[in-house]
């Protein structure tokens, strides 16, 4: 099963609605209000957003998180690839050094690099502020 973890998705509405709603930064808590996740979480992600240079952070009275980027040219394929590492849909799909017993005469490895590269040019192509749209069926 192809699947991003569950902090990755938080992520990407986490990332979405402070695209869409906050101009201004926002705090954590006032953030997981906003987007029903716990505080904790809301801020383990924001953590790991901050280490990929998706946002910044300020301390004090008028501090918080602000996204960094312009959504338009945040992809859907970086944002997973910082957040869970590169995307593979097998190893030797990226990684051509990997060998396994059969790697010599594999007959679906060239098949297998093919699927990655159309995953990976697809989600190259969506962007966040095409997923931040569905935030005005939401809140």
């Amino acid at each position: 099963m192809i699947k991003v973890k569950k902090l990755t998705d938080y992520a990407f509405i986490l990332l979405s609605y402070m695209s869409k709603y906050s101009e201004n930064s926002i705090s954590a808590k006032n953030l997981a209000y906003r987007v029903n996740i716990p505080v904790s979480t809301v801020i383990k992600v924001l953590k790991l957003l901050k280490n990929g240079n998706f946002i910044s952070s300020k301390r004090g009275l008028f501090g918080g998180y602000k996204i960094l980027k312009d959504p338009k040219k945040i992809s859907i394929y970086e944002m997973i690839g910082v957040l869970e590492g590169p995307i593979s849909i097998t190893d030797c799909a990226i990684h051509s050094n990997i060998t396994c017993k059969i790697s010599m005469s594999c007959p679906t490895s060239t098949y297998w690099k093919k699927i990655n590269e159309a995953i990976k040019r697809t989600l190259e192509d969506f962007k966040l502020d095409q997923m931040a749209s569905a935030f005005k069926k939401f809140y």
